[in-house]
């Protein structure tokens, strides 16, 4: 018998489900804060609370989530997703607001 080098350390207890019946931008938004918040927990549990590795991996999620709700839109409304610039940099911006109402023109 080949032993493993993987254990259980915890054991998951629930789901989060986030919906808004009207706009798939804001509950991706939602849903963003919440992976961000539970991915941090998770990279302190394992870096010991290293803070240059959470804030680049902060980033890197908040990119990566970004791209990934834009991919999803552009196949769902053929359209960039709204609020881009929110999920990318945790700002609103006059720039994202402008691009958000020329997508919702197309």
């Amino acid at each position: 018998k080949t032993k493993s080098i993987w254990s259980i350390s915890k054991i998951q207890n629930g789901v989060m489900r986030t919906n808004c019946m009207d706009c798939l931008d804001r509950t991706n938004v939602v849903q963003s804060a919440i992976g961000r918040y539970i991915l941090s927990c998770q990279l302190r549990q394992g870096k010991k609370g290293k803070k240059k590795i959470l804030k680049l991996n902060e980033t890197n999620h908040r990119l990566v989530w970004a791209n990934n709700a834009d991919a999803i839109s552009r196949l769902y409304a053929g359209t960039p997703a709204l609020k881009g610039d929110f999920t990318r940099t945790g700002q609103r911006t006059k720039r994202g607001a402008v691009n958000d109402g020329w997508n919702s023109l197309q």
